[in-house]
């Protein structure tokens, strides 16, 4: 999607400042997956009742201080593109209409101005962000939101960037394809704990980009936690998981081998179901095995 048009910022932030709408709340309709502020993994959802109960009490005493964004859309309906905590919350106070501002949008547009505004208001978490842009990523190029990593690597060698990429994240981040290939691809990789540490500011980006590398060995975790607890720096942490990399020495492989080769007489002795796994375990292991041993 080359050649597209690029909103201002600072223009889509000017629309907030004009004169709103009241207009029936029932009339507005909330776009699937389109809100930034997305729930990280295992994180609580930001749109429950209880995670608006301080905003619905506010709203309930002074109304929507600040109006919500909205576009048109068929037979005088309305879509939500910035402000769903504030519709949300008027809902559970009990307001029947709303304050808009009625903008036409491409969905470009409305992205960035949705970001925009909640960057305004209250910076987004670091992996909040990344996973929006990530989604957004996808929905650009059409591709799957795991296949993203691969995608930027890909633009950052050169590839042809037919679908704009590298525009909107300068646009909408401030931020190059080479700086989301190498950090921000990251966080399609965290566990929900790292998430939580990283978005509680418990641990840095440095602390928790070599524990990747670990995948779902038990001591990813232990070293989180140990990070966490100031026990463990960021250089610390990857010099940790660097020796958990490391190939065992000759010697330490060659024990199991030595085990097996003493215990290789006893096999006759296993009956039933025992002998038959044992069989084909052993079929298993002679598979592994070059056809002219």
């Amino acid at each position: 999607m080359t050649g597209r048009a690029h909103t201002n910022p600072a223009m889509l932030m000017g629309m907030l400042d004009e004169q709103p709408t009241e207009v029936e709340r029932s009339s507005i309709r909330i776009l699937p997956d389109f809100n930034p502020r997305l729930p990280l993994p295992g994180e609580a959802d930001p749109f429950s009742d209880d995670a608006l109960a301080d905003l619905t009490a506010s709203i309930a005493e002074q109304g929507i201080l600040q109006p919500i964004l909205v576009r048109p859309a068929a037979r005088g309906t309305y879509e939500l593109i910035a402000g769903e905590r504030r519709y949300r919350a008027a809902g559970l106070a009990g307001l029947q209409t709303v304050p808009v501002l009625v903008r036409e949008l491409t969905d470009e547009q409305a992205r960035l101005a949705a970001l925009t505004e909640n960057g305004q208001r209250r910076a987004l978490p670091y992996a909040q962000e990344a996973l929006l842009g990530m989604r957004d990523i996808a929905r650009l190029t059409g591709s799957d939101m795991n296949a993203v990593p691969a995608l930027l690597n890909r633009l950052k060698n050169g590839a042809d960037d037919e679908h704009g990429v590298a525009r909107y994240l300068q646009v909408t981040f401030g931020e190059t394809v080479s700086t989301w290939a190498q950090r921000r691809a990251l966080v399609l990789k965290l566990t929900p704990d790292e998430h939580r540490a990283l978005n509680a500011r418990e641990v840095t980006l440095s602390t928790v980009q070599p524990l990747t590398r670990l995948g779902t060995r038990p001591e990813r975790a232990k070293l989180l936690q140990q990070a966490i607890r100031g026990e463990l720096t960021a250089d610390a942490v990857a010099a940790r998981v660097q020796d958990l990399l490391k190939p065992l020495p000759a010697r330490q492989q060659t024990v199991p081998v030595d085990r097996l080769r003493r215990a290789l007489p006893d096999l006759g002795r296993l009956k039933g179901q025992d002998a038959k796994r044992a069989d084909a375990l052993i079929q298993e292991l002679l598979s592994l095995l070059p056809q002219d041993s």
